[in-house]
């Protein structure tokens, strides 16, 4: 599937080139739209999606939080769906804050396989093949320097605005967090930072390719909440503050 992550790279390039050289103020625009994922579709959404409907959906079938399901034509023995963020985040580049990117996951018969994430304010790029983790620079491909094991205290706490309950608890406990607005970008610094928390409800569109790529920490997944963390000590702090 090394094809794969090639054309997801080369879309992310293209997306990327876009938003830095061709970006009009008519892209910030919403449209009648209501993408599958239940939000007005923004028209840079709809651009980003197909952008990467022309690079994936030789690969297998599309399901994009804009225009949903989409069957392609090309015919292959085992069904492979591909789960597309076009712009995860899509409220902070509006709002011109620079956090914002893609999120891209391929599954057959429900598992996933390959994963990737772009962050596009910093031109960097994170995908999973064959349970290799690899953080390369968009372009050059180079891999960057990425500390797994820092001593950090800080923690992700996406939505936070939804919970002042526990951020309550949190600011008593002096549980120290940070709320980011890209679900898929934070969740894969959960390697290097405390925790990564989402209030709310879970869609695939926002966390299938991060899952993917966090495999390998302590998850805890309910209607409410999605907690990934390093530590299975913090994990536990935090979901008997949510039982409380």
């Amino acid at each position: 599937m090394q094809k794969f992550i090639d054309a997801c790279i080369k879309a992310n390039q293209e997306i990327y080139e876009y938003l830095n050289t061709s970006l009009s103020l008519d892209d910030y625009s919403y449209t009648q739209t209501i993408g599958a994922g239940g939000d007005k579709s923004l028209k840079i959404d709809i651009i980003c999606e197909n952008i990467f409907i022309k690079h994936l959906s030789i690969f297998g079938d599309i399901y994009s939080e804009e225009i949903g399901y989409l069957k392609t034509t090309k015919n292959l023995k085992e069904q492979y769906i591909i789960t597309i963020d076009p712009l995860d985040g899509s409220s902070n580049f509006i709002s011109n804050i620079p956090y914002y990117g893609t999120s891209v996951a391929i599954e057959v018969n429900g598992k996933v396989f390959a994963s990737c994430i772009c962050n596009l304010n910093e031109a960097s790029l994170v995908y999973k093949l064959d349970n290799n983790v690899h953080r390369v620079d968009l372009f050059t491909l180079k891999n960057r320097i990425y500390l797994e094991k820092t001593t950090t205290n800080i923690g992700i706490f996406e939505r936070a605005y939804k919970r002042s309950d526990i951020c309550s608890v949190f600011f008593e406990k002096n549980i120290r967090y940070r709320s980011l607005g890209a679900i898929a970008l934070s969740l894969c610094m959960a390697h290097s930072c405390k925790f990564v928390m989402f209030a709310g409800k879970i869609r695939d569109f926002d966390v299938k390719a991060a899952l993917h790529i966090c495999e390998d920490l302590h998850i805890s997944i309910s209607s409410e909440f999605l907690i990934v963390s390093k530590s299975s000590t913090m994990l536990e702090q935090i979901k008997e503050i949510i039982n409380e």
